[in-house]
Parts: C-alpha cells; structure tokens; sequence
C-alpha cells in the first residue's frame, strides 16, 4: 500500500533498492499516488491480513518501514518522504 501512495517513479526506485526476493511482489504495487492510502488504511490492512488490533498494526507498520528505511539509502529515504503527507513522513524518521 505504501508504494501505491507513491508516484509510480519513486515506487519503481524505492522498490529497487529493497532486497530482491521482496522486488517481485511489490513490481505490481507500483500504480499511484493513491491518495486514499492513509496510515489507518494500511494498519487496516495490517490488522485484518495478520489479525492484529490496532496497537499491533501500529507496531506491525512501524517494523515494517523502520525495516525499509535500513534496506534503501537516506536519499531514498528522503524522495520517499517528499512524497507523502506530514503524518505519513513520520513513518520514515530522517537520518541522523
């Protein structure tokens, strides 16, 4: 859902630096900017598909992108925030 937010551009480069065993799912993900996908619209998601309540979503989409962040540089990292609405930039802290 995340690269669904993005432009399809930075979708493709964001997908790009993950490790490759994840680039084939997510090479159809690549269709936005969807402006409906919001934070509570992925921990949704997340809560239905592993069946987590909303703290567990919320923790769930937090390890997620806290791992995405470690797999791409703070380059992309940055692109990808410039991309996304204030609350959603929160998900990808910048570097330190």
């Amino acid at each position: 859902m995340l690269c669904r937010r993005l432009s399809p551009d930075e979708a493709h480069q964001l997908v790009a630096q993950l490790p490759s065993m994840l680039q084939q799912g997510l090479d159809q993900c690549v269709d936005g900017p969807d402006r409906k996908v919001t934070i509570a619209a992925i921990e949704g998601e997340l809560g239905k598909v592993l069946g987590l309540d909303a703290k567990g979503a919320r923790a769930a989409l937090q390890a997620v992108c806290k791992a995405v962040a470690a797999s791409v540089t703070a380059g992309e990292i940055a692109e990808v925030r410039g991309q996304l609405p204030a609350d959603m930039r929160e998900l990808f802290p910048l570097a330190s």
